[in-house]
């Protein structure tokens, strides 16, 4: 069947008569409460915010640290690999795939990087400011 303008529109009523609120109930994946079966708004928000800051309050070092490994390997999928493997679904031509799995390559660099810091297998010194080796300066008399 081919769908058109009125087959969408068909879809959105079936929707709107109570067949989205079944199928919500359905997913394992919903982040509203409804797989664990709680109703109360207050409750679902209680469950999503309470144990992250109980965890912040308690044990800052353990949710400091989390931050940290999330903040870093996060980025680096989020706007290093992610875009890369869109790019490589998009290009068309030899040349752009090329790119798009150098470009996929040097990411994955990042990330084995960043994942081999925060492992203790690299120590990455930020107070270095520049790769220029250090040149001892001679007096002259």
């Amino acid at each position: 069947m081919l769908w058109d303008k009125t087959n969408a529109q068909r879809g959105l009523e079936n929707h709107s008569h109570g067949h989205a609120h079944r199928l919500r109930h359905e997913s394992p994946l919903d982040s509203d409460g409804s797989h664990l079966h709680i109703q109360s708004r207050k409750a679902v928000v209680g469950l999503t915010f309470i144990p992250p800051l109980a965890i912040a309050l308690i044990w800052q070092e353990v949710f400091l640290q989390a931050l940290n490994i999330v903040g870093g390997v996060g980025i680096v999928i989020l706007f290093g690999i992610l875009p890369c493997i869109i790019f490589l679904k998009k290009a068309d031509a030899g040349w752009k795939k090329i790119l798009g799995v150098l470009m996929l390559l040097l990411f994955l660099g990042c990330l084995v990087c960043e994942i081999g810091q925060e492992a203790g297998l690299m120590q990455i010194k930020p107070e270095i400011e520049q790769w220029a080796p250090q040149v001892q300066h001679m007096k002259l008399n």
